[in-house]
């Protein structure tokens, strides 16, 4: 995928790669109190940025060179993580946490820098970015450090925004390559309409950015407008008691007000109000790990499944045989196993005749015979199809396998019990118990 994916989606998933560190330069460089925050933060950025970017393209420029590919990928990753550790300090005044800082952010950006692009920025990646954005603010606050939300809130806008048009485009060129490996283009038509409808869902998370300040404002005169009513609504029913005669207590308004302004303005000047922005971060990350969760213990279960499977050794026969019958019809990608004629396959469909042979006399254990009869390892594979009738099966068994007349009696029980509808004759299952004997035997 990587020769057919545009330019523009894998610089876009280096930027977000490198981006996604921002929780380590967050809790590094707002550490130092008098550090020149913001050129520390585009040395970071643009640095590690322009290495990766080079390393990928030595590394899969000299793909038919790799050690060639690998000594120039670090000629270039050693002396840029060099000289951003010492811009870095030089902003900061400090050198252990910048060159801690430095350090990650080189090994997380240049880390299989040269894999496909759609993983250079997994989900993986955006819900442990989303993580540690949330923890890094947390232990902050914790350590009685300012926090710097507007900061916060645009660098987790912008890559959640670069992120989702990103993976929307990968989907478009993964849906459109499903059924060829040429590497067509998504038409411009469905790539438009596409980015309309992403970039309308992406839109009111963007506003709520960009206008963080009149919101804040407007928040904040809503909350004085409800003390105020509250204040309002108590001094009624204050004075409508003391009215009727009733014994309450009197307080004067300069007391309310300054209990208002206790409550609503905690120390320190933090507004509570700022906490409901975290809400879409961290139903986010939560959402995301559901996801990563869910896939994890679904991979666990077949795997246990698989485990159980090879411990017990009781595989169905027919399961073996049907494994891949359908696979072509259905258009989702699969990840099958190949046909295999070992012995184990030998002993599995014997015990599936053995159980066979225990099951009790019916129509339904003739015909299970036949299925079981279609999956003995005898056949070559593509011998058989699925669109073969009993009497072709019949032809293909004395084209090729001994005796030639094994199957005759077992298809003309068949045809008898399914087409001439004179239901099956008493002798069927012996005759279909000498096919599968004589089937056995060719193995």
């Amino acid at each position: 995928m990587g020769h057919t994916v545009p330019l523009r989606l894998t610089a876009a998933a280096l930027f977000c790669r490198v981006f996604g560190c921002f929780p380590v330069w967050l809790l590094a460089l707002w550490l130092y109190p008098q550090a020149q925050i913001y050129p520390a933060l585009t040395v970071l950025l643009l640095l590690p940025l322009l290495s990766s970017a080079g390393c990928r393209f030595l590394l899969l420029h000299y793909h038919a060179s790799p050690r060639r590919g690998t000594v120039f990928a670090w000629l270039t990753a050693v002396p840029t993580a060099l000289l951003c550790g010492y811009l870095v300090s030089r902003f900061t005044g400090g050198w252990i946490m910048t060159c801690t800082a430095v350090a990650i952010t080189m090994i997380l950006t240049h880390f299989r820098v040269s894999a496909e692009p759609d993983m250079l920025f997994t989900t993986g990646a955006y819900t442990a970015f989303l993580t540690g954005i949330f923890m890094t603010a947390f232990l902050l606050r914790i350590a009685e450090i300012q926090v710097p939300m507007k900061l916060i809130l645009i660098v987790t806008g912008m890559l959640s925004a670069v992120y989702f048009l990103m993976r929307n485009q990968f989907m478009l060129l993964r849906l459109v390559n499903r059924r060829s490996s040429s590497g067509t283009d998504v038409p411009k038509e469905i790539r438009r309409g596409n980015l309309l409808l992403t970039c309308a869902a992406i839109l009111l998370p963007a506003l709520l950015m960009i206008f963080w300040e009149p919101l804040t404002d407007l928040l904040l005169r809503l909350q004085d407008a409800l003390s105020w009513l509250a204040g309002r609504i108590i001094d009624g029913i204050t004075g409508l008691i003391a009215w009727l005669g009733g014994n309450a207590p009197e307080l004067s308004h300069e007391a309310e007000t300054e209990t208002a302004e206790q409550v609503l303005q905690p120390p320190g000047g933090f507004n509570p109000l700022a906490l409901l922005l975290w809400i879409p971060i961290i139903a986010a990350a939560v959402l995301m790990w559901r996801v990563l969760l869910s896939d994890w213990i679904y991979d666990l279960q077949i795997w246990m499944q698989r485990v159980l499977r090879r411990l017990r050794r009781n595989a169905d026969a027919e399961d073996i045989g049907s494994r891949n019958a359908d696979a072509e019809y259905y258009d989702v990608e699969t990840v099958t196993e190949p046909a295999d004629k070992s012995r184990q396959q030998k002993r599995l469909w014997n015990r599936a005749l053995r159980r066979w042979k225990k099951l009790p006399d019916s129509d339904e254990k003739f015909y299970a015979g036949f299925r079981l009869l279609l999956t003995a390892p005898c056949w070559a594979q593509g011998e058989l199809r699925d669109s073969d009738t009993v009497r072709e099966i019949c032809g293909k068994w004395m084209q090729g396998h001994q005796p030639e007349n094994a199957l005759d009696a077992a298809a003309a029980d068949y045809h008898a019990g399914r087409y001439a509808g004179t239901g099956l004759p008493a002798e069927a299952l012996r005759d279909m118990a000498a096919a599968l004997t004589a089937a056995r035997n060719q193995c």
